[in-house]
């Protein structure tokens, strides 16, 4: 599976105007203060409901990152339909643990996707008939991280934290796991503490009935970002290990029984 990111410039009206090989994952990083006078012009792509949920948010860059997400995902995924999102109807449902899907004209797309925002970032990923995870984070100074660590990581992921004993290893372990239970689809229901994402290496264990990797995004120095995705079965991970398609991989994830 090959990971494609794209950083849009905003400088062309066709920017978001893309396609999604079957065998691609594509990660857009927006970065919403370079983005207002695009929303305002793209305003009228959100409905009822989500111009009143996002128009609630008390704080002016909730309200942004939160309706540049939700527009940006209506663009791009009516684009890898080949359609303009003014002639089609675009709808995001959520599964039973609030993970979205898209669908349209009550039809669910083989498109999937997910979005986090965090700072100045608003990160999404898109796959066909893969399931995605994405978790992006603002580096914080946090005084307390590492007992932060011992009370939603794994001793495996805390010890690790603990050893490189610096702000940024707990973010990459943060990411990676947030990124990991949203692909999954189980989001904040599954306990942190009850699984290991594993630094450096490889790995073939399994959550269910596929192998999940997980990859660091570059970002900038001020976050930190994680992509998980499934991959169908273990052979088509080692194939991709072996002719090095999944280059900006550094994590698998396990379960930890």
């Amino acid at each position: 599976m090959k990971i494609k990111v794209i950083r849009p410039t905003f400088t062309s009206r066709h920017c978001f105007m893309n396609n999604l090989p079957p065998e691609e994952i594509q990660v857009w990083i927006l970065r919403w203060r370079s983005m207002t006078g695009w929303i305002k012009e793209n305003w009228g792509i959100l409905n009822e409901e989500e111009i009143k949920q996002y128009t609630s948010y008390v704080k002016y860059e909730d309200i942004m990152r939160g309706a540049i997400g939700r527009i940006a995902v209506k663009k791009i995924s009516s684009s890898y339909l080949g359609k303009d999102i003014k002639d089609i109807q675009i709808e995001i449902e959520r599964g039973r643990f609030g993970k979205p899907y898209l669908c349209c004209s009550g039809k669910r797309l083989s498109i999937n996707y997910n979005l986090s925002h965090s700072g100045e970032i608003v990160m999404l990923a898109f796959g066909r008939n893969v399931q995605v995870g994405v978790d992006v984070q603002a580096i914080k100074q946090i005084q307390e991280y590492q007992r932060l660590a011992e009370n939603y990581f794994s001793p495996e992921e805390t010890a690790t934290v603990i050893r490189q004993n610096n702000i940024e290893s707990f973010f990459e372990s943060w990411t990676a796991k947030e990124a990991y239970v949203k692909a999954i689809g189980y989001g904040l229901y599954k306990d942190f503490a009850s699984f290991s994402v594993k630094i450096g290496g490889t790995s073939s264990e399994s959550y269910g009935d596929q192998i999940w990797r997980i990859c660091q995004i570059a970002v900038d120095k001020c976050h930190k970002a994680c992509l998980a995705y499934g991959m169908r079965n273990e052979n088509e991970l080692w194939e991709e290990i072996a002719t090095g398609t999944g280059e900006n991989d550094r994590y698998l994830a396990g379960r930890k029984v």
